[in-house]
């Protein structure tokens, strides 16, 4: 059985673990798995997954985490004509439903609680900033759903007193560093902040290196140990940073690549037809209680 994954970017540590996740699932249930990584471009992904389509392989189904919504359902589409199931992981486009119910091929969702995940980020922030203060907040992409699902989970938990200035990264360290110095470059040091929250682990450490680079230059020495915090929670990364001390909270995000294999496979054997979403749990690290004690 032939399954392609389309992942963001291989940049990224956490789409990293959703290639080894998928790889292990695939292994234990029989299929054969080829992964994509796209660049964190959707053009590219959409290419790439037509042409996977095209290919002649004639694949039992595709598994993408979308880098954005370019013609992600015309792939859809497409796989549902040629027999092909399609699993949508982190997302649920509203087409999904419609798209399982008119065919044989599967058409589901395997998501962790994106707006759950805004929720947390919100209730870390009131824990480390019980008399509020000014937020630097670091989504996806603009056009990212994950990204506006996770904001606005964010805003509904952070309540009064916080002034937020949002900056665009794309989930690499790299956009992190960069979307932070950018605002610090333009600001000169003369807005002051007071935390800085990241819609990834590896975009908070962009950042947090971005606000200790500032710091020296502008002789600003409270930025170095400004809290910091982020999302996804890997035991090997995140977690590990958390226990370090060097990031001041997550929230942890299981992958979602390895329930996507393994229930694609139990519908194309006939062993059972998914819902058309399906949520993995999620959590804080440390828990609000700890995190109000290391405060």
């Amino acid at each position: 059985m032939q399954i392609g994954l389309f992942l963001i970017d291989d940049k990224s540590l956490f789409q990293k673990q959703q290639e080894s996740a998928g790889r292990s699932a695939a292994a234990t249930s029989g299929a054969e798995l080829d992964v994509f990584f796209a660049g964190g471009d959707a053009t590219t992904q959409r290419d790439q997954m037509f042409g996977y389509l095209r290919s002649g392989l004639e694949p039992a189904a595709i598994i993408v985490e979308p880098a954005g919504d370019a013609g992600l359902r015309f792939v859809a589409q497409e796989a549902a004509r040629k027999g092909c199931g399609c699993v949508v992981v982190n997302r649920t486009p509203s087409w999904a439903g419609e798209l399982g119910s008119g065919g044989s091929a599967p058409v589901f969702c395997v998501t962790a609680d994106q707006a759950e995940i805004g929720r947390i980020q919100g209730e870390q922030f009131r824990a480390l900033l019980p008399a509020g203060g000014t937020l630097l907040y670091i989504t996806g992409p603009g056009l990212a759903d994950t990204a506006q699902v996770r904001l606005a989970g964010m805003k509904e938990r952070l309540g009064d007193g916080f002034s937020s200035i949002l900056l665009d990264g794309a989930w690499t360290e790299a956009s992190g560093h960069d979307a932070v110095r950018r605002w610090l470059d333009t600001t000169r040091g003369f807005v002051p902040f007071s935390l800085i929250g990241a819609q990834n682990d590896d975009m908070a450490m962009g950042a947090k290196r971005a606000a200790a680079e500032a710091a020296r230059l502008f002789a600003r020495p409270e930025w170095e140990t400004v809290p910091v915090t982020g999302v996804d929670g890997m035991p090997e990364y995140g977690r590990r940073l958390v226990d370090e001390r060097t990031l001041t909270a997550t929230v942890i995000m299981p992958t979602t690549t390895g329930e996507a294999v393994r229930l694609v496979v139990g519908a194309i054997n006939k062993t059972g037809q998914p819902p058309t979403v399906t949520t993995v749990p999620v959590k804080p690290y440390p828990d609000l209680a700890d995190l109000r004690l290391r405060r």
